[in-house]
């Protein structure tokens, strides 16, 4: 009888342990699942981000470009001012040569008591505006840079955030 009672026992034992393990299995197997669904949910948020950041990218780069296109023909327009004004400033000392040249040809007063002439006060002034138009083209050209990089630098930044 007690040969009995052990191989129950024995059998007993079988089945608390394959029932053991079939509710240890079905917690593996839920625990598998939970991963995977976790894993499926950070590869979808890393696209996501992956996603976002190429599109932040291409804005900005889409905004750097526009930016350069617009100093592109900013630098265009204004070479082509330059270039007018030059052939304006270029007609200015043409009209002051030949002022010149008439005042040239004129007698000049005397000046002092040995009777030396002196520059004409056409030659004074013409000297002197040559003087400050060179002077003015050069302070021009440089506020004209300073302007162009700030307003460049100014609205890179604006499109940039």
């Amino acid at each position: 009888m007690i040969a009995i009672l052990v191989r129950y026992w024995y059998l007993a034992a079988i089945a608390a342990l394959v029932a053991l393990l079939g509710i240890q299995s079905a917690r593996i197997s839920a625990l598998k699942s939970e991963h995977a669904e976790y894993i499926a949910e950070s590869q979808k948020a890393a696209r996501l981000a992956v996603e976002q950041a190429f599109q932040e990218q291409s804005r900005r780069q889409q905004a750097y470009d526009e930016e350069a296109e617009h100093a592109r023909a900013e630098k265009a327009e204004l070479e082509a001012s330059v270039a007018k004004l030059a052939d304006t400033a270029d007609g200015l000392r043409g009209d002051i040569a030949a002022f010149q040249r008439r005042a040239n040809s004129q007698p000049k007063p005397a000046i002092g008591s040995k009777g030396e002439s002196g520059p004409s006060p056409a030659d004074l002034l013409a000297g002197l505006y040559l003087g400050s138009v060179e002077t003015n083209k050069q302070l021009a050209s440089y506020a004209t840079e300073l302007r162009r990089a700030g307003s460049a630098c100014e609205r890179a930044a604006d499109k940039a955030r």
